[in-house]
């Protein structure tokens, strides 16, 4: 990966500094297939205001990871590429689609008068040939 960041025809050696990456990098992902299995990401939600007249139109799901391997938060800047990569980028949009899914449908059923829920979706997500079946069911089943 290195030789590819630094140019075609490339070549490079392996060195201290790499391994430590490379470590870190297995570590965060195993921390990810954990924290998934054990329900460990929290939505944040950034409300989102008509210009207007301010009045509140929906909100923005943001995905957080605020114990990660370290027991330390991980910013999405951070474990999002580590999942896009493994692929487990899947699963998590689909854990963070159906928990905003729920906790909107709740927030209506309270009288919280929100148009919609925004979720950002992976590329890979979009590119899964089951994805729009899957999101019909999540929606069918708020």
């Amino acid at each position: 990966y290195r030789a590819k960041e630094e140019g075609r025809g490339r070549a490079v050696f392996f060195d201290p500094e790499m391994n430590a990456r490379m470590l870190a990098r297995a570590e965060l992902e195993n921390g990810l297939h954990r924290a998934l299995k054990q329900s460990l990401f929290e939505l944040h939600y950034q409300p989102i205001f008509r210009g207007s007249d301010r009045a509140p139109l929906g909100v923005e799901a943001l995905l957080r990871w605020p114990q990660g391997p370290a027991d330390a938060p991980v910013g999405p800047a951070e474990f999002v590429p580590v999942a896009e990569d493994s692929g487990l980028i899947v699963e998590l949009g689909a854990w963070a689609l159906e928990q905003a899914l729920r906790d909107f449908a709740g927030w209506r059923a309270r009288g919280v008068r929100l148009e919609y829920v925004s979720v950002n979706v992976s590329p890979r997500q979009l590119v899964e040939p089951d994805f729009p079946q899957r999101v019909r069911e999540q929606l069918a089943r708020v």
